[in-house]
């Protein structure tokens, strides 16, 4: 301590963390390949245009384009590569970076909740790999390391589980890095995951871009299917129904195939050797045929685990496994921000199984022995109100136009009416809860079914809902919020009785047990 003019005792300054310089290490060389290559792909359609207006004698376009997607991304990359430097040091990963503006982040491992590695097929023939980490203020990554060795990133990986404390030891007292898959995807399960799977959008949009690219030659091939359909419904004019309706349905049968090999293919490149492990406290999940994705869901921050299955599986018992996560992003979302690959915990499941993966993650919860409690019957009446309204004022308006005539609108309305009260009817026999003393859980649906496992002390935000409606039969929805419900739908209670509805307000705010 030292004093200062007035005599007061002035506290100590903290020094900040030193390393040496022999600990500061490089990213791999191959960073500046993966990394331009990455850039070209974001620039590719600029390219490719770019070379079309070259042929048409535009060079300027073409040289332009070269310097500002090639030439200048690469200068970028080379001066970031150059200036990175990472170190492991007093149990935290120090990164600087910057060549006119010094930029050095200190990172405490016992903050790093997610490591997630990925390997491109091209990163695979280099031998390395990109390390994303993410902190717990989750969302996004709070550092990256493009490119580094195989090596270099387990024992990286390997460093901050050891300072954050998580060890994975035997029962005879030895650590292991071995850990049995909790769910490993079988390539059976990979072709039922693709053939079950609607993908006749991606045909279409492969059609809108070969039109977007080729417009002046999709064009005139245009004017000559017109020309060969024209013909062909003249040949179909002369023929029987009989024929007529075949060569539909061949046709049907032929996309339908189309698209089923085609997302059969994505299947395999998105979720070949899919396995799901979980050593210690977090979840790790690795995927991927060409680029090899591990991801790491701290079990900790799950807040809610939800069951889909759609319409085509659920004869088969087959669903969907998806989790709610406090700031983390996961496998499905990150593709759709084209980052990686909703946050996909198990991406094929049979009906039987799914206990098994719910005690994987929590061990209190009961799923296979629930005591489902209905919900009153004014689900069925409101959802049959809503759909016969609809389809009777299409019918009403169709009439009005005379695109029908009086009886086939009124045999189309009850036919609409029949349908309509089987749906709602389904629907609420499907639609139940159940509580027990840590846990909530949910499920509803029609022809597919969603369902909810929810731990009590993770639910964020409760509200006690009610339409006029609603109000005169005595009846409310209880909305419960958990931390990433919001792109994949609330949970909500639906149509009970007004005093049950503040009755589980006042349990599931009240004091609760801490779920491990």
């Amino acid at each position: 301590m030292k004093r200062n003019s007035c005599g007061t005792i002035c506290p100590k300054r903290a020094i900040p963390m030193q390393t040496s310089s022999q600990q500061w290490s490089m990213l791999h060389p191959a960073m500046l390949v993966l990394e331009l290559l990455r850039q070209l792909k974001q620039t590719a359609f600029g390219l490719v245009l770019g070379g079309y207006f070259a042929i048409k004698g535009n060079m300027f376009l073409l040289v332009f384009l070269i310097v500002f997607s090639i030439v200048v991304p690469l200068l970028v990359i080379t001066l970031r590569f150059m200036s990175y430097r990472y170190a492991l040091t007093q149990g935290h990963l120090v990164i600087k970076e910057g060549i006119l503006s010094r930029k050095e982040r200190s990172i405490p491992a016992t903050r790093i909740h997610n490591i997630n590695t990925t390997q491109s097929l091209i990163a695979r023939a280099f031998g390395v790999v990109r390390v994303d980490l993410e902190t717990a203020g989750g969302g996004q990554a709070e550092a990256s390391l493009p490119a580094i060795s195989i090596g270099a990133a387990e024992h990286l990986e390997a460093y901050i589980v050891a300072n954050k404390g998580h060890v994975v030891t035997q029962p005879d007292g030895s650590e292991t890095a071995q850990v049995p898959p909790i769910y490993q995807i079988s390539f059976k399960d990979i072709v039922v995951l693709g053939a079950t799977t609607n993908r006749m959008g991606v045909i279409f949009a492969g059609l809108y871009a070969l039109l977007e690219f080729w417009e002046d030659d999709m064009v005139r091939a245009t004017q000559n299917w017109i020309s060969t359909a024209a013909q062909i419904t003249t040949q179909f004019s002369e023929r029987s129904h009989l024929e007529v309706v075949f060569a539909v349905v061949v046709s049907f049968l032929v996309i339908l195939t189309l698209s089923c090999a085609i997302s059969i293919g994505l299947a395999l490149i998105q979720f070949y050797g899919f396995q799901v492990t979980m050593p210690g406290s977090d979840i790790k999940i690795r995927t991927g045929l060409f680029t090899v994705r591990s991801l790491t869901i701290p079990a900790g921050r799950i807040q809610a685990l939800r069951f889909v299955t759609s319409a085509i599986r659920r004869p088969f018992n087959l669903l969907q496994v998806t989790v709610c996560t406090a700031g983390h992003m996961g496998v499905q979302e990150k593709q759709q921000q084209n980052q990686q690959q909703t946050d996909l915990l198990i991406p094929l499941a049979h009906q039987p199984e799914v206990n098994q993966y719910v005690q994987a993650i929590w061990p209190q919860a009961q799923w296979a022995s629930l005591n489902w409690r209905k919900v009153d019957a004014y689900t069925r009446t409101r959802q049959f109100r809503w759909l016969w309204f609809g389809s009777s004022l299409i019918f009403a308006i169709a009439f009005r136009l005379q695109q029908m005539n009086l009886i086939t609108a009124l045999v189309l309305w009850v036919i609409a009416g029949i349908l309509s009260w089987t749906i709602a009817h389904l629907t609420y026999k499907q639609t139940a809860f159940a509580v027990d003393a840590r846990f909530v859980y949910i499920k509803t649906g029609f022809l597919g079914l969603r369902s909810w496992v929810i731990p009590l002390n993770r639910i964020q935000m409760l509200a006690v809902m009610q339409s006029p409606f609603q109000r005169r039969r005595e009846l409310a929805s209880l909305v419960l919020d958990v931390a990433g419900a919001s792109r994949q739908g609330t949970p909500v209670i639906p149509n009970i009785e007004v005093a049950k509805a503040w009755h589980l307000f006042n349990v599931f705010s009240g004091p609760k047990p801490v779920t491990t």
